[in-house]
């Protein structure tokens, strides 16, 4: 479709029209799109005036029934005005404050703007039950606003993309736009372990997941599993699982890993082999046990000086202490050796080491000349 003022801004239009899943797969392929000379901008939307489209959006609502606190939205910059640039605070009275309010008492918004055209206006609604968030999720998808800057409607509209989800994470994922392309390192928060009943005379084990790879690591983010605290622990990115991983490349699930404690009824408080930690995986992208990946709902035992890997993200070294004085007084871990992907396939790395172990002569093992002694070594840590 050729623009009206074509001669003036030799602007094209391409309009396809598709399924949902198919209107998906094509904005993956155009919004990255680079031609010689030409900019490419992708706008999508539906069919917001048909009387499918409310019953649409209340099936598409929350379905795995999250607390949902923000909604996030996405608008041209030359819509808004930015002080500085990072995010941007709006002020109560401002016009985008406002507009959020139509939708819900406003807690908190904030405009992040991004390094292309686009700018984030994320909203944060203390409603309960999500119902500011769902209200503007309603009534904005698939809907088309005027520049609020100009008084000259119909020249410049845009269609509205809004997504909802925790403020918290919207407001990482619309800073994106503005930090390093690399991958964020992940961090984590931890539920404190509840205080020793006074008639409880257990002293122990007391197991501890310390992460690695950080530079400093503070309490908060050491998850501590003892006897007297609960039996069983989620790990994962929901902020209500006990080791919550925030991550940036969405490797981590919502539920994640299941830790149990096992514990014997007769347990009278010692120390020793007759209580063990549990872990199973419920991910898409795999848990860890000393590079070894754990079978789906299946528990597999975490015992002292093991490292459990959540997906590609978090690393935790497994310890386990006999009293809880021994475990605050104990050094920081030494740094576990990184995964690395096998040259080769294991089976071929496999047979190939046990038909050299022995030998002592140096060999070329996956096309790099190394002692085989040590070689085998290496492959078995």
């Amino acid at each position: 479709v050729v623009d009206d003022h074509f001669s003036e801004l030799k602007r094209l239009f391409v309009c396809l029209l598709c399924h949902s899943e198919e209107c998906i797969e094509q904005r993956k392929l155009w919004r990255p799109l680079e031609l010689p000379g030409v900019k490419v901008t992708w706008c999508d939307t539906i069919d917001s005036g048909s009387r499918q489209h409310i019953p649409r959006l209340e099936t598409c609502w929350n379905p795995d029934g999250l607390q949902i606190d923000g909604m996030s939205l996405e608008l041209p910059n030359r819509w808004v005005v930015l002080e500085t640039a990072g995010p941007n605070i709006c002020r109560v009275g401002s016009h985008w404050y406002d507009f959020a309010r139509i939708f819900g008492q406003v807690a908190e918004a904030c405009l992040v703007p991004t390094k292309s055209d686009i700018v984030h206006l994320v909203v944060r609604y203390l409603d309960s039950g999500g119902r500011g968030a769902y209200s503007a999720f309603k009534a904005l998808t698939g809907k088309a606003l005027y520049n609020p800057l100009t008084s000259v409607h119909g020249k410049d509209m845009c269609v509205l993309h809004a997504v909802y989800g925790t403020y918290s994470s919207l407001l990482r994922t619309a800073a994106r736009g503005i930090l390093p392309s690399k991958r964020l390192e992940w961090s984590s928060q931890v539920v404190a372990l509840p205080k020793k009943p006074a008639k409880f005379q257990v002293k122990g084990p007391i197991y501890e997941l310390y992460p690695l790879k950080r530079s400093s690591v503070s309490p908060s983010e050491l998850l501590r599993i003892a006897p007297w605290g609960p039996a069983k622990l989620r790990l994962g990115k929901h902020r209500k699982c006990h080791l919550c991983i925030q991550d940036e490349s969405a490797a981590v699930s919502n539920a994640h890993a299941e830790l149990c404690l096992m514990v014997p009824l007769d347990y009278d408080g010692v120390a020793d082999a007759t209580v063990r930690l549990m872990v199973s995986d419920s991910s898409k992208n795999g848990t860890w046990v000393n590079e070894q990946r754990l079978a789906k709902e299946r528990f597999e035992e975490l015992k002292d000086g093991h490292v459990l890997r959540i997906a590609d993200v978090a690393r935790y070294a497994v310890r386990r202490f006999n009293t809880m004085g021994e475990c605050q007084r104990a050094l920081p871990p030494e740094e576990a050796p990184e995964f690395r992907v096998p040259a080769c396939p294991h089976f071929l790395r496999d047979s190939t080491a046990r038909s050299l172990v022995g030998q002592g002569t140096a060999q070329v093992v996956n096309g790099h000349p190394e002692d085989v002694a040590e070689g085998e070594r290496k492959r078995q840590r």
